[in-house]
C-alpha cells in the first residue's frame, strides 16, 4: 500500500483489511496507552456528547435495554458512555474494562462505575453474561482480533449484539486523502477495517448483521486540530495555537466526513447449536 515513517501498510486480498507489517505481533493493548488517552478527561462535555449520540444511533437500530440490559463496554475509558447509559431514559446496567489505570480510576472513582482494570480477552467475565457489548472507537486498538471476536461470542446471550464503532478505510474521504488519512496512525492503531473486512470478521456462519452505516460523531476542536495534522499540518499547528489562546479547544464539532462508522452484528444462535 504505502510507507509512513518507518511502517509499511499492507492489505489482505482476501479479506479487505490493512494493517502495518508487525501489527499481528502485538500482544498487549497497554504498549499503546499513551497514545490513546491523551486529555481524555479534559474533553468530558465533547464526550458525553458523543456518548449520547451512539446511544440514539444504538437505540434506533433495535438495541435498548428493554430487551436486556446488562451491557459491557470495552476500551471504556474515563467511563463517560457507561455514565450517559446507566441514566434513566436509558436504562442499561453497564460494566467496562480499560488497561489504562488512570482513566479506570476515575471512572470508579469520579462516577462511581463498575469497571475491572483488564485486557478484554483477560477479563474474568463469565460466558453469556451480557446483553449488548459495545466496542466504540476500540476494536481496531485491540490485538488479536480473531480471538477478540470469539471471545465476545461467548459472552453474549442468545441473541446478543456488539457494537462497533470504527472507521471505514473504503469510504470516500478514506481514499481521498490516501496515506494522509488522519487515521492511518501507527502504532497506537493496529487495523484499518472496512465493509467487507468487518463481515469476514464477524462472518455470517456465527452472526447476523444488524447495521452498517456512517455515523457522525461529536468532536472537540483539539481532537479536530490533531486530525489534521497529516494533511495540513501548517493549518494544523496555527489552529492549535489559535483555540489554545481562546480556550475554544473544547468545543465540540460535527464530525461528518462519512469515514467514521457503526456496526452492528447479532450473535447467530445457528452456529452455537
Amino acid at each position: 500500500m504505502f510507507s509512513m515513517r518507518g511502517y509499511d501498510f499492507v492489505c489482505c486480498e482476501w479479506c479487505d483489511l490493512a494493517m502495518y507489517r508487525g501489527a499481528e505481533q502485538v500482544e498487549s493493548s497497554e504498549a499503546l496507552l499513551p497514545l490513546r488517552y491523551p486529555d481524555y478527561v479534559t474533553d468530558a462535555p465533547v464526550r458525553r456528547r458523543q456518548a449520547r449520540q451512539a446511544l440514539r444511533w444504538l437505540s434506533r437500530a433495535g438495541v435498548e435495554a428493554s430487551r436486556g440490559p446488562h451491557l459491557l463496554d470495552v476500551g471504556c475509558a474515563a467511563g463517560f458512555f457507561m455514565s450517559e447509559a446507566a441514566r434513566p431514559e436509558y436504562g442499561w446496567k453497564p460494566l467496562g474494562c480499560d488497561v489504562n489505570g488512570d482513566v479506570v480510576s476515575y471512572a470508579r472513582y469520579a462516577l462511581g462505575l463498575d469497571v475491572l482494570r483488564s485486557e478484554f480477552l483477560d477479563a474474568p467475565f463469565a460466558a453469556g453474561s451480557f446483553d449488548v457489548i459495545t466496542m466504540l472507537s476500540v476494536l481496531q486498538h485491540l490485538p488479536r482480533p480473531r480471538q477478540v471476536e470469539q471471545r465476545a461470542y461467548a459472552l453474549l446471550r442468545p441473541g446478543g449484539v456488539i457494537a462497533i464503532e470504527t472507521w471505514n478505510r473504503r469510504s470516500l474521504a478514506a481514499r481521498g486523502m490516501g496515506s494522509h488519512w488522519h487515521v492511518y496512525a501507527p502504532p497506537s492503531c493496529l487495523w484499518y477495517h472496512s465493509h467487507r473486512s468487518l463481515s469476514v470478521l464477524f462472518s455470517s456462519d456465527r452472526w447476523k448483521p444488524l447495521r452498517y452505516v456512517a455515523a457522525p460523531k461529536w468532536i472537540s476542536v483539539r481532537h479536530a486540530t490533531s486530525a489534521m495534522k497529516s494533511a495540513a499540518p501548517r493549518l494544523a499547528s496555527v489552529a492549535r495555537r489559535t483555540f489554545r489562546v481562546t480556550q475554544a479547544s473544547r468545543t465540540a464539532l460535527p464530525y461528518v466526513a462519512g469515514d467514521h462508522v457503526l456496526a452492528i452484528f447479532q450473535r447467530d444462535e445457528r452456529a452455537a447449536a
